[in-house]
């Protein structure tokens, strides 16, 4: 089904003869040009004639039958040959001529003479120029044989060429035998038979021989060019009242190719009509209306039909309007049928409005200052990519201002003018037919999905600077105007969006009484199809992070890119829509003063080496100045490897070892501890904590581990852990002493760092401690000091007022954050009065 694309505007015309004569020859013009359908039949014996009941032989003898034709009695006894065509008798008459005879053509009429009763029509072309079956050679000689007649001259072909001949009026008598060189039909031809005759081959038939199957010929020789799908002469797409149309289909035929009779140059038609939707759009289909039923074509090859718009179904309707709405009209042509084959054309439709009140006819003026422009916070892109900034868009961006003022109460109506360059303009031309009529509308946008953006509707402003006027038939101008404040508070960008005009015809100046539905119009004009398309851009463009890339000397490559939301919108513009692209490195988030400019934005690269921690700021604007301002970090250059710190604690018969690993850039990933080559444990630092600190719970063995800490960005640093245990053994000599005494205390302990010695008392007269630290002698022995270059520890000298019993002294070795502690008992026994006599002052 082909369907014209439907235009929403009226043009209404009376029905011109002329025109349409013009018509159909361009329609026939045009047509010659293309491929026609051609069907092609050939004469062939689809039934061949066959025994149902076979007879058998059992003996040998001369079977006498009678044999009688129930058909119709003929008899054949000279040669006579049919060529190309169906061999039909009805008639009974004498045919004493010779078909393709190799003579020249002649017209003399005894060549075509009757010698006997009845009437003979000989219908032929004597022109030499006649087509036969698509050659140019020969001729086609047709006549009828009326009862009772005898053709006494043979007639010839100029070429020696087949005659076609029909026998019309039922069975005949051939006195020449014939001979079918192409199958022919006799019929109606059941014959039985039972003639006396004598068959020479000895049988017997115990049943009845009959044959009882009709011998059937179907088919006939015929070339027929289909015609074309009808051509709709509608000069208008909007109709009301009585309108006239036309149809018109080119039949190959009719232009001497094919088979050359009246049947397959005639061309017939059906017209049908429906109704698809209300003038609103709403589908309401209803059921296809024949117009036209195999009506004959005209002359000219044409037809035309006269159609009612108030009652186009044929319901009888007569109220105006009542029936207005979108409307199919189908069309079909054909050539009669033969023999069951059908030669119709495809069908065509066309869509038409019926409308009895048009709307106006809108065309507008300027749509090279707004079409398919990107409108933004401060201006717009130009089709052409030239920016312009509101207060320049347009080249008279002025819109009529109606201004009543009274002076000494007389009112004078003036109009003057104010700016219009800070949005969306469109002027355009209104012509309404219909006199007289008043108008309002509205301009607005709507979305690609046709839903209408909210604060953009606006009345239109007419060139008297009212929203209201008259056409009173001749152009009126109309100013539509959306101010950027309407489209930018959506704060968002909108692709293929479309201007709508919208005017309501009226019948009355105060407009109350609307004189039918309004035009909503997307395009420019009636003969301007171009949607006034807009686009709105209010987004920055958006800066992509494609890759952070680290190097093998750690260095960092960073990848990434900047799109704009409208590259495939504005075609031709560099760099995808971006205008300005920068970067800057920065180790802080503050916005930096100084900047790179970025060559390629759709795929930019930049490159740091100096170990750190940074911020990659960027910067980009579009074509309509959008801006976009960010960073992306932080972003770690660390070539350094981690800080280790290790210590151990024996526990018993476990030894703790304590690690911890400090990186002020990346950070510490893990701590791992190995004996050897062998890992004992991985600690991963999951909380990002640093210094990172691990434990690990080894044998009390004396033994040495390695500790490794690896940073975020791979670099690894060992530590070896040497396990010593210590020991502690008393090896004090006298463990009795007087009050005033200051006691030795003696211990070996070869590992040890440090040895403390804790008192049991407080303190004395000489310190306010009762810790003391031991010096170290030779092979491990730690001691009190005693005099000497070592001095005299006076935290030993027991108190002179000490009770006589048994105290304790307690040792403590130390190494790293190892200890280990033993108890001394000593024994007070008496007092030392004599201060000569007390250690102190030995």
């Amino acid at each position: 089904m082909l369907t014209q694309t439907f235009l929403e505007f009226a043009v209404l015309a009376a029905f011109n003869t002329q025109e349409f004569q013009d018509f159909i020859n361009r329609t026939k013009e045009e047509e010659r040009q293309k491929e026609q359908t051609l069907i092609s039949n050939r004469h062939n014996d689809a039934n061949p004639h066959t025994n149902n009941n076979n007879h058998t032989n059992q003996t040998t003898y001369n079977q006498h039958s009678q044999h009688s034709d129930y058909g119709n009695p003929h008899t054949d006894y000279n040669s006579h040959t049919d060529s190309t065509g169906s061999h039909n008798n009805y008639t009974p008459h004498t045919d004493e001529h010779t078909n393709r005879t190799w003579r020249p053509h002649t017209d003399d009429p005894r060549a075509h003479g009757d010698y006997g009763s009845g009437r003979h029509t000989n219908e032929h072309h004597n022109d030499w120029k006649h087509i036969n079956n698509g050659q140019g050679s020969g001729h086609y000689n047709t006549h009828v044989n009326i009862p009772g007649h005898t053709d006494g001259y043979w007639h010839s072909d100029k070429y020696g060429q087949d005659n076609y001949h029909t026998n019309t009026w039922g069975s005949h008598t051939d006195y020449y035998p014939h001979t079918n060189n192409y199958s022919h039909t006799n019929y109606p031809s059941t014959h039985k038979n039972t003639t006396t005759h004598t068959n020479t081959t000895p049988h017997t038939d115990y049943t009845t021989h009959t044959d009882y199957t009709t011998h059937t010929d179907v088919g006939f020789d015929h070339d027929d060019y289909v015609p074309s799908s009808p051509a709709f002469y509608v000069p208008y797409t909007r109709l009301k009242g009585d309108v006239i149309i036309g149809l018109y289909s080119y039949d190959k035929n009719t232009d001497g190719y094919g088979t050359q009779d009246a049947r397959s140059k005639t061309v017939y038609y059906d017209l049908y009509i429906r109704k698809v939707k209300d003038l609103d759009g709403t589908p309401n289909a209803s059921q296809w209306v024949p117009l036209l039923t195999n009506q004959i074509q005209d002359q000219d090859g044409a037809v035309t039909y006269t159609l009612n718009t108030i009652d186009p179904l044929k319901v009888g309707n007569t109220k105006i309007g009542a029936y207005d709405g979108y409307y199919e009209i189908k069309a079909v042509a054909r050539n009669q049928s033969l023999n069951g084959v059908t030669f119709e054309s495809p069908e065509k439709v066309v869509t038409v409005l019926i409308q009895q009140n048009a709307p106006p006819e809108i065309t507008v003026q300027n749509g090279a200052e707004f079409i398919n422009f990107i409108f933004g916070f401060n201006g717009a892109l130009t089709a052409s990519n030239v920016y312009k900034p509101y207060g320049s868009l347009y080249a008279d961006g002025n819109i009529p201002v109606h201004t009543d003022t009274i002076i000494n109460q007389t009112h004078t109506d003036t109009v003057t003018s104010q700016t219009a360059q800070s949005g969306i303009l469109v002027k355009f031309t209104m012509l309404d037919a219909d006199n007289p009529n008043w108008q309002k509308g509205q301009i607005y946008l709507v979305d690609e999905n046709g839903v209408p953006v909210a604060g953009t509707v606006k009345d239109i402003v007419w060139e008297n600077g009212s929203t209201v006027i008259s056409s009173n038939g001749t152009p009126k101008v109309g100013y539509g105007y959306i101010p950027k404040e309407s489209y930018t508070a959506l704060n968002k960008s909108m692709k293929n969006m479309k201007v709508v005009i919208k005017v309501q015809d009226y019948t009355d100046a105060q407009c109350t009484n609307p004189a039918g539905a309004s035009v909503i119009q997307t395009v420019v004009s009636q003969q301007d199809p171009t949607q006034m398309i807009v686009h709105l851009d209010l987004t920055p463009p958006q800066a992509a992070l494609v890759s952070i890339t680290k190097q093998t000397d750690k260095s960092k490559v960073v990848n990434y890119k900047f799109v704009d939301d409208f590259p495939d919108i504005q075609k031709g513009i560099e760099n995808g829509g971006i205008k300005e692209a920068k970067y800057a490195l920065a180790q802080t988030t503050a916005r930096p003063q100084n900047w790179t400019s970025v060559s390629s934005p759709d795929s930019a690269q930049t490159v740091i080496s100096e170990e750190g921690i940074w911020y990659l700021h960027y910067y980009a604007s579009d074509m309509l100045l959008n801006e976009t301002y960010c960073y992306w970090g932080p972003i770690i250059v660390d070539k350094t490897a981690p800080v280790i710190e290790a210590s151990y604690s024996p526990q018993g018969t476990s030894v703790i070892i304590t690690a911890k690993a400090t990186d002020n850039l990346s950070g510490v990933k893990y701590l791992s501890l190995y004996d050897g080559t062998n890992l004992i444990a991985t600690y991963t630092n999951s909380s990002g904590t640093n210094p990172f600190t691990a434990t690990f719970t080894v044998p009390a063995v004396e033994k040495t581990y390695k500790v490794v800490a690896e940073d975020n960005e791979g670099n690894t640093a060992e530590q070896e852990v040497a396990v010593i245990l210590l020991d502690l053994v008393n090896n004090t000599a006298k463990t009795t002493y007087a009050a005033g005494e200051a006691m030795r205390i003696s211990v070996i302990s070869p590992q040890a760092e440090r040895v403390t010695a804790q008192v049991w008392y407080p303190k004395n007269e000489f310190v306010n401690t009762n810790v003391t630290d031991l010096v170290k002698g030779t092979n491990g022995e730690w001691h009190t000091r005693q005099g000497g270059s070592e001095g005299y520890d006076k935290v030993v000298i027991i108190p002179k007022d000490t009770k006589d019993g048994t105290y304790n002294v307690v040792v403590t070795a130390y190494r790293g954050t190892q200890s280990k502690s033993i108890t001394i008992p000593i024994t007070v026994k008496n007092t030392i009065y004599d201060y000569y006599k007390s250690t102190i002052t030995k």
